[in-house]
């Protein structure tokens, strides 16, 4: 029965990872069905229905948390990461799409901080930023308040992921800080499609056996952090022992 529920678990794991859906709707669909196949597991986990018992348990996760946190400020490495999940700008590497048997081949070729939209090379119309927002001035043609535009140059090469319709989704990636607060989305993606729906900027063409290369930018407050204090998430929806972290310093 427990490798049935566990199959099960892990079937649903990968259909959903091989959605084109948002890392926030992937880890919120992951939680909703697993705990439709596994409910008498998820029952075993919690503590009992008593407010003194629950509260104990939440506090003992906090303090867990809260030591896994200093202990990645301290040493700036990220919450629950092994050495053969940290690479550096210019490193090759594999970062597996849900499962073991589904690879793509992942370089973080450069980096860029940029204090306009004319060093990223893009207009406001074509980012996430509104004509109104408070990052941006038009005037003077500049991000405000300390912001600034991270831009990493990918490449992904698509060894053997069946993705739906041959369609990956940059929010695989993402900027987070040692102290496992920020988790910035991508703001500006270079190779979003040609004729945009409401749904769709994110989204990039990736058959297996290709190579695509393009360029992502995430809205940072450098007043805040330095690049040191920063590094790229790789697999955002998945289980930790899935993700892959790049240094941007």
């Amino acid at each position: 029965m427990k490798n049935s529920v566990l199959k099960t678990i892990l079937t649903v794991f990968s259909v959903i990872c091989m959605t084109s859906c948002s890392y926030i709707e992937t880890e919120n669909r992951i939680k909703n069905e697993i705990q439709q196949v596994s409910p008498d597991k998820q029952s075993a986990d919690l503590p009992p229905e008593n407010t003194a018992d629950y509260n104990e348990h939440q506090r003992a996760e906090d303090e867990k948390m809260s030591a896994e946190i200093e202990k990645s400020l301290q040493n700036k490495v990220p919450v629950f990461s092994t050495a053969g999940q940290l690479h550096n700008i210019g490193d090759t590497f594999i970062s597996h799409f849900g499962c073991d048997e589904q690879e793509l081949e992942v370089t973080v070729n450069g980096i860029q901080e940029c204090t306009s939209l004319d060093d990223v090379g893009t207009s406001l119309s074509d980012t996430g930023i509104t004509d109104d927002s408070d990052y941006y001035d038009l005037k003077s043609d500049t991000f405000t308040d300390g912001f600034r535009m991270i831009v990493l140059d990918i490449t992904v090469k698509n060894i053997s992921v069946e993705f739906p319709d041959n369609e990956n989704n940059v929010a695989w990636f993402r900027i987070n800080d040692f102290s496992h607060s920020m988790a910035d989305d991508v703001i500006w993606f270079s190779d979003h499609p040609k004729e945009l729906t409401a749904s769709n900027y994110y989204h990039y063409y990736n058959p297996q056996g290709e190579t695509v290369n393009f360029k992502a930018g995430w809205l940072v407050d450098m007043s805040r952090f330095t690049l040191d204090d920063l590094y790229l998430e790789v697999g955002s929806g998945t289980s930790d022992d899935y993700k892959e972290y790049v240094y941007l310093s």
